[in-house]
């Protein structure tokens, strides 16, 4: 779960080296969302403060919200726009094969990340063998290592050519 875990993290970061390198616009969509997702976890907390009745904590998440807005107008946002990028559209601007391909991995890893019913099961009646566990889990490692070098190798490449177009 571990392994998959991090392997999805890094498939991810993947997706989003490549769509924030293909473009200084698509590097500000990435860094816009984070006020965007700022908005969605203080919405849903909100909403959870709501549900447990808690006046105190709906006070202070009215101010926060209320403070973002201000921020995000000041950016040039909506203060109600939560319309963040999700990773399988940024997959699919990047082209079918990257499309493909996050979608493939994504959905193997994510088996062994979510406790759906596949894991739960397979924790309380092992169906498989060690070295079935094993080269799963080897192959998964494989796909973050493979992962995380063309991460440094994109940035990298993104970074000297920024260097060479300023001199």
């Amino acid at each position: 779960m571990y392994c998959a875990y991090n392997t999805r993290n890094l498939l991810e970061l993947g997706i989003w080296s490549e769509y924030c390198c293909r473009s200084v616009e698509h590097g500000l969509r990435f860094a816009e969302d984070t006020v965007r997702d700022y908005a969605g976890i203080l919405v849903a907390i909100r909403d959870v403060a709501t549900g447990l009745d808690d006046q105190k904590s709906r006070t202070d998440l009215a101010e926060l919200l209320a403070n973002h807005a201000v921020r995000s107008t000041a950016l040039g946002m909506g203060a109600e726009d939560r319309g963040y990028l999700r990773i399988n559209a940024a997959a699919k601007e990047l082209g079918p094969e990257v499309e493909q391909s996050f979608k493939a991995v994504n959905t193997v890893v994510s088996k062994f990340v979510h406790p759906t019913a596949f894991v739960v099961n397979n924790a309380a009646f092992p169906q498989w063998d060690d070295a079935f566990v094993k080269e799963v889990v080897l192959q998964m490692f494989a796909i973050g290592i493979s992962r995380a070098d063309a991460i440094i190798e994109r940035i990298s490449a993104k970074v000297v050519g920024m260097k060479t177009e300023a001199v």
